[in-house]
């Protein structure tokens, strides 16, 4: 695309296969998040004196 000020400029965009990838590597990090989640949780709860827990 023409540009007044220096070269041109280039737009990408992704393809299928890159949102089909997207899509996957998603679904493994939300995963992988709420597993580490549930980790924190635990060792949070397991960590706080008896009388702070709700």
């Amino acid at each position: 695309m023409p540009s007044d000020e220096g070269p041109h400029r280039k737009y990408y965009g992704i393809t299928p296969a890159g949102r089909a990838q997207l899509a996957t590597q998603t679904k493994d990090w939300e995963g992988f998040a709420d597993t580490v989640t549930a980790l924190l949780s635990d060792t949070r709860a397991a960590t706080q004196p008896e009388g702070a827990r709700s």
